[in-house]
């Protein structure tokens, strides 16, 4: 089939390939013998009730959201509409999100923020259980200086820190900025 199709392609060009169906008042384009592909399935015993009008418009069918994809790659991707956060628009003009992504998202509650990943424990990339996820940073400081390091840590702690922590850094903030203005 896919022979004889290039073969009208090179020979007769593609007007010839986009003609109109053969049946009186059909407006479709001619698939095989002339016909559309309705009126081709009830020439070949398709009973003509289940066949659609030729006047009747065809139906448009929406996008499903949240319909799931395992790419090469192994991993599992989602249809998601366009304000979703996190997405990608890709293919189609379809947005799409990383389903570890989408579930790393439900468990922290917010949109996960550019230098953060999520890592599978046990490696299977297709595996998104929330147990088996997590969450891991991967912004540093550039160069080796003790005082941007201590920075870098004190910001670190304070964003992803429990509360403890985040009071802890801000006493340890207030004795420093104390001391320089002594």
């Amino acid at each position: 089939m896919k022979a004889n199709f290039q073969w009208r392609h090179r020979w007769m060009g593609w007007s010839d390939l986009m003609k109109q169906c053969s049946v009186y008042e059909c407006i479709r384009i001619a698939r095989e013998d002339g016909l559309c592909v309705e009126h081709f399935k009830v020439r070949h015993g398709r009973p003509p009730s289940v066949v659609r009008k030729c006047d009747e418009p065809e139906k448009k069918r929406k996008p499903e959201f949240f319909k799931r994809f395992l790419q090469k790659s192994g991993y599992v991707t989602v249809r998601v509409p366009a304000n979703f956060p996190g997405a990608v628009r890709m293919q189609r003009g379809f947005w799409w999100i990383m389903e570890h992504r989408m579930v790393m998202q439900n468990m922290i509650g917010r949109p996960l923020r550019m230098n953060e990943n999520v890592h599978h424990k046990n490696g299977i990339r297709h595996d998104n259980r929330p147990e088996n996820l997590e969450l891991w940073v991967t912004s540093q400081p550039c160069g080796q200086r003790v005082k941007d390091k201590l920075a870098w840590a004190r910001e670190f702690l304070a964003t992803y820190g429990t509360k403890a922590e985040r009071g802890a850094i801000a006493v340890s903030q207030q004795r420093a900025e104390t001391k320089k203005a002594a």
